[in-house]
């Protein structure tokens, strides 16, 4: 009830907030929609990184929305306005249309923390990322993000619902393995969210525990019956799982590390979409991704020679052995199974946030990993 409460009043000043912003002047710096984004304003954009662009026109090469709007841009340059380097093309996020989806954004802050990444972490990050050319928050909530089109460089893209072969399995949990042991045991960013300071954390819970009839009355078909009966004990025992998730030592996590939001330069990963970046166990990235991502039996096959690899890995980059010991990682592992049938069945029950399919895919692989690997009686343990 007192999560429930919290989620009201967050909401109400969200909304509060939101209507304040619709009567500020429109910031010249920062586009409401996507139709505010014209040659001025990528010019303007742009010469933050390029002070002597000069945009003569713009087209739209693609569109979609979901928690953002975006669209890629096709950019034509004046005469001699074009400096070396600057892009042809580039991605622009800003709020997404729908109210639903804004009001789910403002309430997780995904919009400050993406700008907010790419303005002071992505200069210094060790994997790959979009080229950032221009971050911005607007004083109504609203912000801009102006970003290399990936497109552009001939990245190869892949949704869960695509086939995700070993070679590039190893090259995820490669590239997860450097940015972990950049920012292992270092807080260096003071806005980052941690595993255990989490402001969202009883608002979470009540989004989480809300999908929960919606997923077994709309899902079951996916659900092994041990998860249709237990599955309402993962949202009982929440608190203790972020307790038992904010033990150890912490790093800068992406927070959102399936296929979907990942992409293939040369067969090395790189990674998007960093809206829930934050302080945690780098474990979850890796179970995240290899729970979600990979076919159920090429996971079951070898996610504990993954988990090796990511191991030696860290190991290898300067991160103390001890702090990496193997049981620890794999009861770590098998706990963040419960992590992504969460994640996935509040997706699923949103029926807006993703595909159908690929919701689908998500929760049955999700669910299917919480049998697996016993994660159920690991939580009886963690709880008692």
């Amino acid at each position: 009830m007192l999560d429930a409460i919290r989620f009201a009043g967050r909401l109400g000043a969200e909304l509060a907030r939101l209507g304040l912003g619709r009567v500020i002047p429109e910031s010249q710096r920062v586009p409401r929609t996507l139709e505010r984004v014209d040659a001025a304003w990528l010019a303007g954009a742009l010469a933050e990184r390029f002070p002597n662009a000069r945009v003569r026109s713009v087209r739209t090469l693609r569109e979609h929305s979901g928690t953002t709007a975006r669209r890629t841009l096709a950019i034509e340059y004046a005469a001699e306005g074009e400096p070396p380097g600057a892009p042809r093309s580039a991605f622009v996020k800003v709020r997404p249309p729908r109210l639903t989806e804004e009001l789910f954004g403002r309430v997780f802050a995904l919009g400050p923390t993406e700008v907010a990444f790419y303005r002071d972490i992505r200069p210094g990050l060790p994997v790959r990322a979009p080229d950032c050319y221009a971050a911005r928050m607007g004083k109504g909530g609203e912000f801009a993000l102006l970003l290399e089109d990936l497109g552009a460089s001939r990245a190869v893209f892949k949704t869960i619902a695509d086939p995700v072969s070993l070679r590039e399995a190893e090259s995820v949990i490669d590239s997860l393995a450097t940015l972990h042991a950049a920012f292992w045991r270092a807080r260096r960013f003071p806005w980052l969210r941690t595993a255990a300071d989490n402001p969202n954390a009883a608002i979470e819970r009540f989004v989480c525990s809300s999908a929960h009839r919606p997923t077994l009355r709309r899902f079951a078909d996916l659900l092994p019956e041990g998860v249709r009966r237990g599955a309402g004990r993962i949202h009982a025992e929440r608190r203790a799982l972020e307790r038992y998730w904010s033990d150890g030592p912490l790093t800068l996590i992406h927070g959102d590390s399936h296929i979907g939001n990942m992409y293939f330069v040369g067969g090395q990963a790189g990674f998007f979409d960093w809206q829930v970046t934050q302080h945690h166990q780098g474990i979850r990235d890796v179970a995240y991704f290899l729970i979600l991502s990979l076919d159920t039996e090429l996971r079951r096959a070898h996610e504990r020679a993954l988990i090796g690899g990511y191991r030696r890995r860290l190991v290898e980059l300067g991160v103390p052995v001890h702090d990496v010991d193997e049981n620890w990682l794999w009861e770590r592992y098998r706990s963040y199974s419960l992590y992504a049938y969460i994640a996935t069945s509040v997706t699923s029950a949103m029926s807006d946030l993703q595909p159908a399919h690929i919701a689908r895919t998500g929760l049955q692989r999700a669910a299917t990993a919480v049998e697996d690997l016993g994660a159920l009686r690991l939580l009886d343990r963690i709880v008692s």
